[in-house]
């Protein structure tokens, strides 16, 4: 296979081999049963042109990619969310100075948002540990990457 040679399987089956990042290949190599040709291609672009110490962390660093990216994408729907419970307790607010809700209406919707608020502080701490640990991960294998692309290694 060569630079040119379409991906045969997976995430990017049908691109050129070319066009596929470093760090999918890397991991396909290490973590699936690929045989052939497209072992091959990954081996002699790759293994000759790095050292384990770059595979590891390439491979580490192409795995983090994603669930950071994820966080944007979380977080943007948690504020959604927290900016509509937001909106809510101020219609709640104002029906209950305007008297139109009944006692037992006005502990029910409290109720409800006491319950959405926990859920959303539950939801984002975990997203935040989980995010807090791939930063740290970031952190610590992004000066790597930039060393072994100053190097010429990647």
């Amino acid at each position: 296979m060569t630079d040119e040679s379409i991906m045969p399987i997976g995430k990017y089956k049908g691109e050129k081999l070319a066009n596929i990042p470093a760090h999918y290949l890397l991991w396909l190599y290490e973590n699936t049963s690929i045989y052939g040709e497209l072992r091959d291609y990954i081996k002699d672009n790759f293994d000759e042109k790095n050292d384990d110490e770059v595979w590891r962390v390439i491979t580490r660093y192409g795995l983090i990619r994603k669930p950071l990216r994820d966080f944007k994408k979380h977080y943007i729907n948690y504020s959604e969310e927290i900016e509509f419970s937001k909106s809510q307790l101020t219609n709640l607010k104002a029906d209950i100075k305007n008297n139109i809700l009944t006692e037992d209406l006005i502990e029910q919707y409290i109720k409800e948002e006491a319950e959405f608020v926990n859920y959303l502080n539950l939801s984002v701490g975990g997203l935040m540990e989980i995010t807090n640990n791939y930063y740290q991960q970031y952190l610590e294998l992004n000066p790597l990457v930039e060393k072994f692309i100053n190097e010429k290694k990647i």
